[in-house]
């Protein structure tokens, strides 16, 4: 079997490129992972922050509630309004009688007035 020179130098560059072509793949593959695994690693950061954030106002809003009256609560204050209500009515009233009576007193003191002024002439 003779091999020329030609031949192996063909072979040769035929398996260089073949050999380039394959490192080639290899590195643009390993980058194109590398640039992949990183953007997923952003998005995951991205997406905790956003559930932190979620989970920060989702705790203000449970503390929120959890300070607001219950419906028994509230049902006492409406008992206890209404009550107030009755009372300031029974006052009311009270002081429109006593009006009545400072009213008829005026006029009593008055008449005393007139027939005091009235009687020194």
């Amino acid at each position: 079997m003779i091999v020329d020179l030609d031949t192996v130098l063909r072979t040769a560059t035929f398996l260089l490129s073949i050999t380039a072509l394959v490192a080639a793949w290899i590195a643009t593959r390993r980058s194109d992972v590398e640039e992949r695994f990183k953007k997923k690693a952003d998005l995951i950061e991205a997406q905790r922050v956003r559930t932190d954030t979620v989970e920060m106002r989702l705790s203000r809003v449970e503390q929120h509630v959890d300070g607001m009256p219950r419906h028994s609560e509230l049902h006492q204050l409406e008992v206890n309004l209404t009550q107030i209500s009755g009372s300031l009515n029974t006052m009311n009233a009270t002081l429109e009688g006593q009006r009545e009576i400072m009213k008829r007193l005026e006029a009593i003191v008055g008449r005393h007035d007139d027939h005091l002024i009235g009687g020194n002439k």
